[in-house]
């Protein structure tokens, strides 16, 4: 895969976002959550291009960002110690996770009671520096994951 703004193609919006979105729509009928594809989890302006920040204006999207890539798909037995350390260090963590089976997430249960075990909750409000696009609205720190125009 390619983070859609490193995407050199002059389709790519209608092939990764109107395509899937249009499978989507026949099953879900609620708010457009979206979490773009990194490229080994790392924040940048390889994120969006142009082009798909203004797919998601026009839909109202949530564009949803992380802070914590523990790398479980490419440590599936150590990526619960690194998770650990990330979230440990943060007031509001969001990480992610690949459901990749068996092996990184046999370890899920690990990590899930080793939250709660030091203190962790879980809750679905968001962290607002992991939110550059709220229902379509640009939120601070946006242009950091926009690739800049030519």
């Amino acid at each position: 895969e390619t983070p859609l703004g490193q995407d050199p193609r002059p389709d790519a919006v209608h092939l990764e976002l109107e395509r899937t979105q249009a499978l989507l729509d026949g099953i879900w009928q609620g708010p457009l959550w979206f979490r773009p594809f990194g490229g080994g989890g790392v924040l940048g302006p390889h994120l969006l291009s142009r082009a798909a920040v203004d797919w998601l204006v026009a839909r109202r999207a949530t564009c949803v960002l992380w802070n914590s890539v523990p790398g479980d798909w490419l440590h599936a037995d150590g990526w619960v110690d690194t998770a650990l350390a990330q979230v440990d260090t943060l007031d509001h963590a969001v990480v992610v996770l690949h459901d990749i089976l068996p092996a990184p997430m046999a370890h899920l249960d690990r990590f899930l009671g080793a939250l709660v075990d030091r203190g962790h909750t879980f809750t679905s409000a968001w962290p607002r520096d992991c939110l550059p696009l709220i229902q379509g609205k640009p939120q601070p720190g946006l242009g950091a994951c926009v690739t800049p125009s030519p």
